[in-house]
């Protein structure tokens, strides 16, 4: 296994038309759906098990893709370690706020859907202050190319939980 490739397989066009088509039809088949009903000790179990499983694939797909050299990663380890633990406590705010949507659902007003909303947002927006703020811990211990790197793959997986989380939850009533 080489460790230092940079392949990485895209999908074609079509895959991706096709993976958003499917995920709209999911999302649109269960807008009346009932919701099911999870317990927070059910939540937790679940939630914690994701993250060891992201966390496990997102290490692989860092070691294939950063070519980072033993003293790099010497150094880029223990940052990435102290950013995941910050970026968890993100994951924790998105998962109280998905909960309260559940608990709420098809309940709030429109006051209260629009500070859900803010809230999201304010979410989000910390999302991107705090990949700012860690992309220049990365670029002390790595080049700004390999942090620059990092952060793409970083997106990616971004990417496939906020589809996995946007394709679950159901639209506001």
């Amino acid at each position: 296994m080489n460790l230092s490739s940079h392949s990485v397989v895209r999908p074609s066009r079509l895959t991706v038309l096709a993976a958003a088509a499917f995920l709209l039809a999911a999302v649109l088949a269960r807008a009346d759906a009932p919701l099911p009903q999870v317990t927070d000790a059910q939540l937790r179990g679940y939630l914690e098990l994701a993250r060891t499983d992201l966390e496990a694939q997102k290490s692989a797909l860092i070691v294939q893709n950063m070519d980072l050299t033993a003293a790099e990663a010497d150094k880029f380890w223990p940052v990435a370690r102290a950013y995941n633990a910050e970026t968890s406590k993100l994951t924790d705010r998105r998962v109280l706020l998905i909960r309260q949507h559940y608990a709420q659902y098809g309940l709030l007003s429109d006051a209260e859907t629009e500070k859900f909303a803010r809230e999201v947002f304010d979410l989000e927006a910390d999302r991107v202050k705090l990949k700012q703020k860690w992309f220049k811990k990365f670029t002390a211990v790595v080049p700004a190319r390999k942090a620059a790197r990092f952060f793409q793959i970083e997106n990616q997986v971004d990417t496939v939980i906020d589809l996995k989380v946007a394709a679950a939850m159901p639209l506001i009533k």
